[in-house]
């Protein structure tokens, strides 16, 4: 129905997506950022998640 207006938002937040995650595992991989993975970290991590996935969606107009 709507995918013809949605697509740019769609791949515009995969996009986003691919970047994050690179950049995370980039750093990740190559130790440049040293996290001792804990309950509160992971924890933060998934409502940090949630908030921008809100975020990113708020743009999005479904008209």
């Amino acid at each position: 129905m709507y995918w013809k207006k949605m697509g740019p938002h769609i791949e515009e937040f995969i996009v986003f997506l691919t970047i994050v995650i690179g950049l995370n595992l980039f750093f990740l991989c190559t130790d440049a950022i040293r996290i001792n993975w804990s309950t509160t970290v992971v924890l933060f991590v998934i409502l940090l998640s949630i908030w921008l996935i809100g975020y990113v969606f708020t743009f999005i107009v479904f008209d």
